[in-house]
């Protein structure tokens, strides 16, 4: 059995017995570890005794930390560092676990494989069934008769609108996608009209057609938005974003969710287990230069060289290459299913991998190139001038590895890889930039010993 460690950022709000309630009711292996951190800002709150002892047995493996009210990222990443298990799920206070949730993460967990980072639970919203049985309502209202016939109609039009209105912003994905909308609900309104209740051609086929003309409109932009995930153009969506990519007319549309990023090991979503997320313990996870992907997904061809020679020159490196930025990174692991190590996780301030563990990653030969540098977020990485961002009076163990690569590496000159070196007289040059690309990334090379 894959141990696992349970990790709950808290208010102490009034949902946490009923959290604790549920996972200790919960069948399938228990976790072996439990860490509520307590986020009130107050240090004579009181203590949680009354939610902990609904965990019954649970209780002994519980562990009660305090963060001082500095928000639930602080909390969570306070909980983590708590933790021996090499598995950690991340709850919130407000959620209730299902009854067989213990067993369907272990069993996400054991299917889990040895380069999986993360897996992602998915918390279903019930939007679905609240949509059909609105419809059902409106359905039979409008059957009846009466002012309250003309609700189904008006629901279908101003939904229609809003959707024809969004499609519309996005004319390079889909082009056809707005007027079609337009046209169905055109005909269902029509048809709807014609088949009232009290009109001269009121009827039942007449009617069922309106509704599933209405249907058709309504559904259609979702779903072409929907099936884009299975569109090779979308084969490297970061979080799981589908439909129109880019901006439109004047502003973008992005959807995110929360996913683990891990010690360059490949991210996988599994949906079953329910939790806010869970990530492997040990592991780790500005746009421009050798970061972000080309249009379609694909690397560009500056990406492409620089893998191609990391990769012919990493001999047996469980990594090609190192990042401190997430979004350097992902181009890399996502189009190509390359071992890139992102220190510093999503914001960069993750404690993982330590300066420590990142040394023995090097003089193992786990580790040989660190990419610093360009990228977008809030990783650590390489300026012009060779100075790291963030070491100056920033403690992070990203900040600590870019200081220490940079005073004991070797810089790779751009030219090995296929890149530009800033010229003298550039604004770029400076006295340890000689070889850092004019996008401001720098390759070094970090052998055994360094």
């Amino acid at each position: 059995m894959t141990a696992y460690a349970v990790v709950i950022p808290t208010l102490v709000r009034d949902t946490l017995a009923d959290c604790l309630a549920a996972l200790a009711a919960a069948t399938g292996p228990r976790p072996a570890e439990i860490v509520l951190v307590d986020d009130r800002p107050d240090a004579t709150s009181e203590p949680l005794e009354h939610p902990l002892a609904v965990l019954g047995d649970l209780r002994g493996r519980t562990t009660v930390l305090r963060s001082r009210g500095r928000g639930p990222a602080a909390a969570r990443n306070t909980g983590l560092r708590a933790v021996a298990s090499p598995w950690i799920a991340f709850l919130d206070d407000d959620v209730q676990v299902g009854p067989h949730w213990c067993e369907q993460l272990a069993q996400d967990l054991a299917d889990a494989s040895p380069d999986t980072a993360g897996v992602q639970g998915v918390i279903a919203v019930p939007l679905a069934a609240l949509t059909g049985a609105g419809t059902v309502l409106m359905w039979r209202a409008y059957r009846a008769g009466g002012p309250r016939a003309w609700a189904l109609p008006g629901a279908v039009a101003a939904t229609a609108a809003w959707a024809a209105y969004l499609a519309g912003q996005f004319t390079s994905f889909a082009p056809w996608l707005a007027p079609a909308v337009v046209v169905l609900t055109a005909a269902a309104l029509a048809l709807l009209l014609l088949a009232r209740p009290g009109g001269r051609r009121a009827g039942g086929r007449l009617a069922l057609g309106g509704l599933g003309a209405a249907l058709a409109a309504l559904l259609l932009a979702p779903s072409a938005w929907a099936v884009q995930v299975f569109a090779p153009s979308y084969s490297t969506s970061v979080m799981g974003a589908v439909g129109p990519s880019g901006t439109g007319r004047g502003f973008g549309a992005a959807r995110f969710g929360r996913m683990a990023w891990a010690g360059g090991a490949t991210s996988r979503q599994v949906a079953r287990s329910g939790a806010s997320g869970v990530a492997r313990a040990g592991t780790a996870g500005r746009m421009g230069g050798f970061g972000g992907a080309a249009s379609g997904g694909a690397l560009t061809p500056a990406q492409q060289r620089l893998l191609a020679y990391t990769r012919a020159h990493d001999g047996s490196a469980a990594y090609v290459f190192a990042t401190t930025s997430w979004s350097t990174a992902s181009p890399y692991i996502l189009a190509a299913g390359a071992k890139v190590l992102p220190i510093g996780g999503f914001s960069g301030r993750v404690p993982s991998p330590t300066e420590n563990r990142f040394r023995h990653l090097v003089d193992s030969g786990e580790v040989r190139y660190v990419l610093l540098g360009g990228g977008r977020g809030r990783g650590v990485g390489a300026v012009p001038g060779g100075a790291a961002q963030g070491v100056s009076g920033d403690g992070t163990a990203a900040a600590q590895i870019t200081a220490w690569v940079q005073a004991g590496c070797t810089k790779v000159p751009a030219s090995a890889y296929g890149g530009s070196a800033a010229t003298a007289g550039s604004p770029a040059l400076s006295r340890r930039a000689a070889m850092t690309t004019v996008t401001g990334q720098t390759l070094y090379l970090c052998e055994p010993g360094t």
